[in-house]
């Protein structure tokens, strides 16, 4: 999975998930222990919490499916 199939695939997720102010900042210039900082916001605790699941869980998803 490239970098733009995975921050697609989170922003997408978060996106259908109602999160609010969806923001990918690129920081590869900065650091070397990731290439994006993604902020996200939500109404509630539950739902920042169902936000960061989602996110999970849709990326191991996404890495099963490209080892079939």
């Amino acid at each position: 999975m490239t970098q733009k199939e995975m921050l697609k695939t989170i922003i997408s997720t978060l996106d259908k998930k109602k999160a609010e102010s969806i923001q990918a900042i690129k920081i590869s210039d900065l650091t070397i222990l990731a290439d994006y900082f993604i902020i996200a916001s939500g109404n509630s605790s539950t739902q920042t919490r169902t936000l960061a699941e989602e996110v999970e869980y849709q990326m191991s998803r996404a890495k099963q499916k490209r080892r079939l």
